[in-house]
């Protein structure tokens, strides 16, 4: 800001330039009645006067952007859900850092030439990769290599990493709800996964739900030989009603089912419906997800929340002490999901006869 109008400031309200300096920065926070309202009012003439921060003063004096980039793929596969952006943009927002967003390619991401060259175009101190599992996969142990070389302070988001990385525990929760259903006496316990992805985290419920069983003592039983893909066709959606169809129906069938997500549990509820089991009392029903209004009746169905506000949060504050001290790393933070919500059942064999 040009030093006339911090002295235009001054010389109306009678103080020293530095004062106004001090209070449009953000500095010196004074609890004083007086000190408080002599800020206000600096600040409300500065609004009438149109003031603005100058950014690019700020970062020459401090050497720093103010800002982070969430970087996400070029050809889709980053899933970045509303309540994990808004995290990470509420915490930034507290800390007074800017969010900019950026979409890189695999072979930017991966080049010493370019990488660098990021933090200064996009104007940013750290980076928060958001890429799909396919993409880490390929760059993964060459983008750690780049990063650390050049101590960029970066954080992943959602993603299968064992550092610096911050991500839903979705292992551990597979694991508790697992545990929930063999504590309420379900002895045969299945887990479905039919939706057609790659992302880790199914991967991850998958590993929860196999050692519950196993600590259990109780034979695991995987059910993911049939995939419904993306783009569904009519020989798509009868070939999995057959398959579910047959698995319900088997004399020794699942009296509970861990369903990956809730694109597995819908159509297990319609087919389980249309045999006439009703779900909780016939089949009870766990599955994960974070958006509250999940279009499934509660009544029928057990679901354990994502916490992807928090995830966000946590990833903001991760890069933002990455940024403080570059060449720190931590191993993976994962934020449990919250408890199970709707209604889960006994089994039928435990249940008092009237």
């Amino acid at each position: 800001m040009a030093k006339s109008v911090y002295d235009a400031i001054a010389a109306k309200l009678e103080c020293s330039p530095r004062t106004v300096r001090r209070v449009l920065r953000g500095e010196g926070k004074g609890v004083r009645s007086d000190h408080a309202a002599r800020a206000a009012k600096i600040r409300a003439l500065a609004e009438k006067m149109n003031y603005r921060p100058n950014r690019a003063a700020s970062s020459v004096r401090t050497g720093r952007f103010g800002a982070v980039a969430l970087v996400a793929g070029r050809t889709g596969g980053s899933y970045i859900p509303y309540a994990m952006l808004a995290g990470i943009e509420d915490r930034l927002a507290e800390r007074k850092v800017n969010l900019m967003f950026a979409r890189l390619g695999a072979e930017r991401l991966t080049s010493p030439e370019a990488l660098p060259t990021v933090l200064q175009e996009h104007a940013v101190d750290g980076l928060l990769i958001n890429h799909s599992n396919r993409e880490i996969a390929e760059v993964e142990e060459e983008l750690t290599a780049i990063l650390k070389r050049f101590a960029i302070p970066a954080v992943w988001v959602n993603g299968p990493l064992k550092r610096d990385c911050v991500t839903p525990d979705d292992r551990g929760a597979a694991r508790r709800g697992t545990e929930h259903l063999l504590r309420l006496g379900h002895a045969r316990v299945a887990f479905l996964d039919v939706s057609e992805t790659d992302h880790h985290s199914k991967a991850e419920r998958k590993r929860g739900y196999r050692t519950a069983m196993k600590k259990a003592g109780r034979p695991a039983r995987v059910v993911d030989d049939v995939r419904m893909p993306w783009v569904r066709t009519s020989e798509d959606r009868a070939r999995l009603v057959e398959h579910l169809e047959r698995l319900l129906r088997a004399s020794n069938r699942p009296t509970a089912i861990v369903a990956c997500d809730v694109r597995d549990a819908t159509p297990l509820l319609l087919v389980a419906e249309r045999l006439g089991l009703r779900a909780p009392r016939d089949l009870s029903v766990l599955t994960f997800d974070h958006s509250a209004n999940v279009d499934i009746d509660l009544n029928t169905i057990g679901i354990m929340r994502i916490p992807f506000g928090e995830v966000g949060r946590a990833a903001a504050d991760a890069v933002l002490e990455r940024v403080e001290s570059p060449g720190s790393s931590f191993p993976t933070k994962r934020i449990p999901l919250e408890g199970v919500v709707g209604h889960l059942a006994q089994p039928a064999s435990r249940r008092r006869r009237p």
